[in-house]
């Protein structure tokens, strides 16, 4: 805040045209997007839990509804949301709290690991092309290739195993594509496509997830990607960016809420 105090004269001075603001747009409903991927992820730990099972739809509903409260202070209640809606389908307290528990040490684990990809770009920044894209797309090709085989596997414990192959991945398609919206909307200020811009993403979420009480990481998670960007770009861009994708993220979040209202949140009768 003190630093948006320094630079507030230069900042007020700053405009968009009107293709800029459409891409500030078409960010927001992207990102509004991505959470879906988050979504199904989540639905994916929760049907291995215990032996009681929900269908995709109302599980992507119960999600988006609850998802928005991450902003009231406490950075618990979409957590408590969910815990709500899932009582309608009977499912158990500790079948659900364990849930959560899975989700968070996969988001925080998938953040970590999606910016130790990029960290090569700390000491290059650079650089446009991170050698981490690369063996990604080797990745894809080695699953693809061999994926058939892995998902005819049957057992408990491939069962479990599909299960959270198939949510590390989501977990970390997720933070790419929060990394490449971050990107993306750098273009509003006409810098250099750099995917070191992903590694900021990534670790500032991580930080500021693992920070109590902080609404939707909101401050802490800016102060670490100032601090990761200062000195390589201007302040005020760097400032005028972040005040973007922290717009971007909460009417994507927003975007997303409505998108999933669509999608019952209470079992059919």
């Amino acid at each position: 805040m003190i630093k948006f105090y320094d630079h507030w004269e230069l900042i007020s001075k700053w405009e968009m045209n009107s293709q800029e603001y459409f891409l500030l747009f078409l960010l927001s409903v992207l990102y509004g997007t991505t959470l879906f991927i988050l979504a199904i992820s989540w639905f994916v730990l929760l049907q291995n839990v215990e032996n009681n099972k929900i269908a995709i739809k109302p599980a992507i509903g119960i999600y988006a509804r609850a998802q928005i409260a991450k902003y009231l202070p406490g950075n618990i209640f979409h957590l408590i949301g969910r815990h709500f809606y899932l009582q309608h389908f009977n499912f158990a307290h500790s079948a659900v709290l364990k849930t959560s528990l899975l989700e968070a040490l996969l988001m925080l684990g998938c953040a970590f690991l999606t910016s130790l990809l990029f960290w090569n770009t700390v000491l290059i920044p650079q650089v446009d092309l991170s050698p981490s894209i690369v063996l990604g797309i080797l990745g894809a090709v080695v699953a693809g290739t061999h994926g058939t085989v892995f998902f005819q596997l049957n057992g408990p414990f491939a069962n479990k195993l599909k299960t959270w192959v198939i949510a590390l991945f989501l977990c970390s398609l997720f933070f790419l594509l929060q990394g490449c919206i971050f990107m993306l909307s750098s273009l509003i200020l006409n810098w250099e496509i750099s995917s070191f811009l992903i590694f900021v993403t990534a670790i500032s979420w991580a930080i500021g997830f693992v920070l109590p009480g902080a609404p939707g990481g909101l401050g802490v998670r800016e102060f670490i990607m100032f601090f990761l960007l200062n000195g390589i770009f201007p302040e005020t861009e760097i400032l005028i960016l972040l005040a973007m994708f922290r717009l971007i993220t909460i009417l994507g979040d927003v975007s997303f809420f409505l998108m999933g209202l669509i999608f019952n949140a209470t079992p059919e009768k």
